[in-house]
């Protein structure tokens, strides 16, 4: 029986993370592709920056204007031409404590699920409030990486076609 309730629980945790993760993984503003967004940024606040033609990077905001972007990256000024520039995400500073978070509240979880159920074998108690807190652990994880990134600018793909080559 208690075997019967810890599954069901399991279940319902995994099928609300996979919600969550779902619904906090895909908010995209609806005016994704405005610019002027990016020229509100204050300077100072960490981004992401994608190119078109580059892999993603990640550094302090230094200005933005109306036809470029400059971040510094390491200590380096990166200045990027608006036509650059494939998407800018704001880091919301979503607290690194998640996954701890998650391991805590899963790790109680299971274990009074357990208790409630009066299963007091030491190893099962052990076993299934190491599940719990593995299960909490991972979801603090993936939701800390999915809603890290605030989107404020993506290019509509119209505007980064690549010309073709001019022929002589």
């Amino acid at each position: 029986m208690c075997q019967t309730l810890i599954r069901r629980r399991l279940r319902r945790l995994l099928l609300t993370a996979a919600f969550v993760i779902g619904t906090l993984g895909s908010a995209w503003p609806a005016h994704a592709d405005d610019w002027e967004a990016v020229t509100r940024l204050r300077p100072e606040e960490r981004i992401r920056l994608q190119l078109v033609d580059a892999a993603p990077v990640t550094g302090t905001l230094v200005s933005a204007g109306v036809d470029a972007v400059t971040v510094m990256i390491h200590g380096t000024p990166s200045v990027a031409r608006r036509e650059q520039v494939r998407r800018v995400e704001r880091d919301r500073g979503v607290a690194r404590s998640l996954p701890w978070l998650g391991l805590a509240v899963g790790a109680v979880w299971m274990g009074s699920e357990v208790a409630r159920e009066g299963d007091f074998t030491a190893t099962g108690c052990a076993f299934w409030t190491g599940v719990g807190a593995g299960l909490g652990g991972v979801t603090g994880a993936v939701v800390r990486r999915l809603t890290r990134f605030s989107p404020v600018y993506q290019a509509s793909m119209q505007d980064k076609r690549v010309a073709p080559p001019v022929s002589d």
